[in-house]
């Protein structure tokens, strides 16, 4: 059986052609928590709940305080009081500070040509739309998948993600594919947006070199992704792909 979607009803008033009607809606639900690492507090993420571990780990991940899971020592959470947010406990070995100037120091990667299909693309990014109960219901909900290369024609394959917030759905996704062992560039991003230059920064920094998105891509997410070597791609859609950065990375096209 599945968990229940984070979301609760709220009353609303809902007008529609001009005639109102009162009556109840789904909203998915967004609370506070605060990340302490060695016990010094890090940053409090307003985040939907649910895989808190998966994205404490993608944080540590992608904010560069760590480069393998092995580093954390304990994972552990504690319920706030008295709307206190929730507090994850985190002990890691050699933690780094969080990195805050966006991609610097990420060293360009070195990837094969041809590595990626167009068509899985697209294929990969439509799986992820269909898992994605918490959007069905609130409309409220980013997604972010992250899939291993060599299995990117497989629907079913890749970890999917959701959270109001897209760095929260991209963290989580990210650490849970941290937590199974996988190496970070081997897979592809795949998110239900746009892509803005932190996104790119922050997938750099977990080691992700190939990004595909249903949304469009910023201008400076553009440049950091040349400047590292990676790929990135934007309206992947039936019959439309736009390929901004790294074009050499497809086998094919649609």
């Amino acid at each position: 059986m599945s968990d229940p979607l984070p979301c609760r009803k709220a009353d609303c008033l809902f007008i529609r052609d001009g005639k109102g009607r009162c009556g109840e809606d789904h909203v998915i639900l967004e609370d506070p928590l605060l990340i302490t690492v060695n016990d010094a507090a890090v940053t409090t993420l307003m985040r939907t709940p649910g895989h808190d571990d998966d994205l404490v780990m993608g944080y540590l991940t992608t904010s560069g305080m760590v480069r393998s899971r092995d580093q954390v020592l304990d994972l552990s959470f504690s319920p706030g009081a008295d709307g206190a947010p929730t507090v994850a406990r985190v002990q890691v070995r050699d933690a780094a500070s969080p990195l805050e100037d966006g991609c610097v120091g990420v060293e360009p990667f070195v990837l094969p040509e041809g590595r990626l299909s167009a068509e899985a693309l697209l294929r990969a990014l439509a799986a992820v739309r269909e898992r994605q109960p918490l959007f069905a219901a609130t409309g409220a909900a980013h997604a972010a998948g992250v899939v291993l290369r060599e299995e990117l024609g497989d629907a079913a394959a890749a970890i999917v993600r959701e959270d109001i917030g897209r760095h929260n759905a991209l963290d989580k996704a990210i650490g849970a594919a941290v937590q199974k062992g996988w190496r970070m560039d081997e897979t592809v991003l795949l998110l239900s947006g746009r892509v803005g230059y932190e996104i790119v920064c922050k997938a750099a920094r977990a080691g992700v070199g190939d990004i595909a998105a249903v949304g469009a891509a910023s201008s400076r997410a553009i440049e950091a992704a040349r400047r590292l070597g990676m790929f990135l791609a934007g309206f992947v859609r039936p019959g439309r792909v736009n390929v901004y950065a790294g074009g050499r990375a497809l086998s094919d096209g649609l």
